[in-house]
């Protein structure tokens, strides 16, 4: 981690805000400027001493971040897979007068709610002193198949 993804881990919101600025002159992030109310200024090495605390969180939330994009990813590709525009178009046709278009999109909702329901199962058990974050391969190498009607 850097001090800049270490102060949002610590700080969120104030860079944003305005309250933190940084720069880089060479190859070192270095602090711009620190207003955060209450906040005396640390030193980038003080900052830089707080990553191997914030590590874990770090790396679980930007894990959670690609297992979204992914799965939002699969469920469209699925979904156009058969003709749709996208996944929520696809499930739009629940209780359509078509009903091979009700029939496949409440195979489709209900396999992504399977989907959902495995991954956010699956990442409820990590914790910051259990084993090793999995790769998004091997998040993605056990989500559950649709099978059309």
């Amino acid at each position: 981690m850097n001090i800049v993804e270490i102060t949002q881990a610590l700080y969120p919101g104030e860079m944003e805000a305005g309250n933190v600025k940084f720069y880089q002159p060479e190859t070192e992030v270095l602090i711009q400027s620190w207003a955060i109310p209450g906040v005396p200024q640390p030193t980038e090495a003080e900052l830089l001493a707080q990553g191997p605390g914030l590590q874990w969180q770090f790396d679980f939330d930007n894990l959670v971040l690609s297992i979204n994009s992914a799965v939002g990813n699969l469920l469209n590709i699925t979904a156009q897979a058969k003709g749709y525009d996208n996944a929520m178009h696809c499930v739009s046709y629940v209780g359509d007068v078509n009903l091979t278009w009700n029939d496949e999109a409440i195979v489709f909702k209900t396999y992504r709610s399977a989907m959902w329901t495995y991954v956010f199962s699956t990442i409820s058990g990590f914790t910051p002193h259990g084993s090793p974050l999995p790769t998004l391969e091997e998040i993605m190498s056990g989500v559950p198949a649709i099978v059309w009607p």
